[in-house]
């Protein structure tokens, strides 16, 4: 079942900051954020209102992954990017 909800993912290699910018949009603190890599193992969502487009945005927090080549960090982006939004096909 398709909703109204714009769906957005924060992928990217560990430790850059994903949880931290997930829970500063949302304006809570959802995911947990630590020094420490590996800390986020599952996906976090969140629905927050965007003022400048006028409308809610459902954002997903993602595990860190690491690649080796670029076709590998491709790979993973579009794995993330299916997982992230098969909810949105049901």
């Amino acid at each position: 079942m398709k909703d109204d909800v714009f769906t957005m993912s924060i992928i990217g290699r560990p430790n850059v900051g994903k949880s931290m910018l997930f829970n500063r949009l949302l304006g809570q603190k959802l995911a947990l954020v630590e020094r420490t890599p590996g800390l986020t193992r599952d996906r976090k969502e969140g629905i927050f209102h965007d003022a400048v487009f006028d409308m809610p945005i459902r954002l997903v927090d993602t595990a860190g992954f690491e690649g080796q080549d670029t076709l590998g960090l491709a790979e993973d982006q579009h794995r993330e990017k299916q997982l992230s939004t098969r909810k949105l096909n049901r």
